[in-house]
């Protein structure tokens, strides 16, 4: 069976998760051969070789060894930049970097269109639930009218913690952040961005239609109030 080699940008939390899973999973078809990182002392929770590490994207954008490139980091438009070049380059592409594919949709649709890349991002869009598959495959040709969703974890938990059992919002947030819900900085969460950035995708998938993050009206949950808590329960 043939091992497809990959690339990888980025060894945080989402990086180091996909580099275990991949390590601990001999059988797959897949190698990480080389990772692009910021600062390659930097202390980690996974033992890499150290000789796999580099801080030039270019050895990993201009090896034509690897088959593909995975892109796990946190700055949209940096994190544009590896996916634009490397489907340039004749390389497919993994990203789960929903701000960065709500911003330039139609730029990396028509990038993987001309260089006949494949270019996966179901994992920017609720995890691990098999949304995207689930729209272009069972649901490419029927009419969908609507879309409901629960589309963030802190959010739903914050709300449920205040609703089911009278936490205050500082409370449910702090009490999320502990679980590993919330990230220390819950704010492109709590604002709906997050949210907003996989509606994008998601519209275009389900709609065919592309917009931009920012003509989607944003309400977010911090000035939620006990008011507003008591409100929704008598009326509920």
């Amino acid at each position: 069976m043939k091992k497809y080699k990959i690339g990888l940008f980025g060894l945080g939390v989402v990086g180091s998760g996909f580099y275990e899973l991949l390590n601990d999973n001999t059988q797959l078809p897949f190698s990480i051969e080389k990772i692009a990182v910021k600062n390659i002392a930097k202390s980690r929770n996974v033992k890499v070789v150290s000789t796999q590490l580099t801080t030039d994207a270019s050895e990993l954008l201009q090896n034509e060894s690897l088959d593909l490139i995975v892109e796990l980091i946190n700055d949209h438009e940096e994190a544009f930049q590896i996916v634009k070049q490397a489907m340039e380059s004749g390389k497919s592409v993994i990203s789960a970097n929903k701000k960065m594919i709500a911003f330039h949709l139609q730029e990396l649709l028509e990038i993987q269109l001309q260089h006949q890349v494949d270019f996966f991002y179901e994992g920017a869009v609720c995890g691990s639930i098999p949304i995207i598959r689930l729209l272009d495959q069972y649901f490419q040709n029927d009419p969908i009218h609507q879309i409901a969703t629960i589309a963030n974890g802190t959010c739903n938990y914050v709300l449920t913690k205040m609703l089911n059992e009278n936490e205050s919002y500082d409370m449910a947030l702090e009490k999320a952040q502990d679980l590993g819900f919330a990230e220390l900085d819950p704010l492109s969460d709590v604002s709906g961005e997050d949210t907003r950035f996989k509606l994008c995708i998601l519209i275009y998938h389900a709609f065919h239609q592309i917009v931009s993050p920012e003509t989607i009206p944003l309400q977010g949950i911090a000035s939620i109030s006990n008011t507003a808590i008591e409100f929704a329960h008598a009326y509920n």
